[in-house]
């Protein structure tokens, strides 16, 4: 059995004696191109090991809404380009050293960037990738609050949900304006009372928010 990936694992652990677990995974590649993939990530450690943060994640909407890293892409068709592998062999050999250096945006900042693009793809008429952008922030502020600890934190992440609810409130308000965004409107609105009969249901306050609408 051959282990590639050594460059990926902190110099005092491949320098140590200490014991250390790491993640493997298995590939078909063959041991040529593994010996080159090998010699880029070695190439991607040296360069990233001068750097003290890359460019901010950022929002992506195609094919879906998601988070992503411009410069991650980047290499990873570069990757895929030069055939070195594939885009699962680019992610097994880029993400681990670039991954510490990456910069995510916090749940405030998702959300008003998601509010933001979903006012513009609304003043466009694009009511449905308006109505996608604020779901997929609505769940990642939901999330976050599951994850917080602290009241402060809670009451934190807690407003962020409201403002989410608030935005997709407000979306299907200005839809019941247009006659035919009615329907669009009136199924918005019952998804977000079904938020609250949801197994983990929303906090009182945002249910309040839910009823205004």
């Amino acid at each position: 059995m051959r282990i590639f990936g050594w460059h990926t694992t902190e110099a005092s652990q491949r320098h140590g004696s200490a014991p250390f677990e790491v993640w493997s995974a298995s590939t078909d590649s063959s041991l040529l191109s593994l010996c080159a993939q090998e010699v880029f990530g070695s190439f991607l450690v040296s360069i990233f090991d001068t750097m003290d943060a890359v460019e901010d994640i950022d929002i992506q909407e195609a094919p879906y809404v998601h988070l992503e890293s411009k410069l991650v892409s980047e290499i990873i068709q570069l990757f895929t380009d030069t055939r070195l592998g594939s885009r699962e062999d680019a992610l097994l050999c880029v993400l681990p050293p670039i991954i510490s250096l990456l910069k995510m945006p916090s749940t405030e900042n998702i959300l008003a960037t998601a509010k933001r693009r979903a006012n513009e793809h609304r003043r466009r008429g694009e009511w449905i990738k308006a109505e996608v952008m604020l779901k997929w922030a609505w769940d990642i502020c939901t999330k976050s609050q599951s994850h917080t600890g602290n009241n402060n934190s809670q009451n934190h992440a807690d407003e962020l949900v409201q403002q989410a609810t608030i935005a997709l409130g407000e979306l299907y308000r200005w839809a019941m304006t247009i006659s035919d965004m009615k329907k669009f409107s009136s199924d918005g609105i019952k998804w977000l009372l079904a938020r609250k009969s949801c197994e983990q249901s929303v906090s009182a306050a945002v249910g309040k928010v839910i009823d205004r609408y």
